[in-house]
């Protein structure tokens, strides 16, 4: 596993998604970002667990989250 670790930032609309979708269809590994996993499994569910709706209890499922192990990040061949 590399130790080598990236972070996308950058503000609404700057392509930072696709930006890692193109890097991982390229065969970097990448992490989903906890916060919209939270929002989109709320939303399928119907809850209420979400930054503009009940922030306490967004947190706490923030802070809950367990981090899975994370495959070995490989190179890309493409130049």
């Amino acid at each position: 596993m590399s130790d080598h670790f990236f972070v996308v930032t950058g503000g609404p609309g700057a392509g930072k998604t696709s930006l890692i979708t193109e890097l991982a269809r390229r065969g970097l590994h990448k992490v989903p970002e906890s916060g919209r996993a939270i929002i989109c499994e709320e939303m399928q569910s119907g809850g209420d667990a979400l930054p503009w709706a009940d922030r306490m209890a967004y947190a706490e499922r923030m802070s809950g989250r367990a981090r899975a192990p994370t495959a070995p990040h490989r190179r890309s061949q493409a130049p």
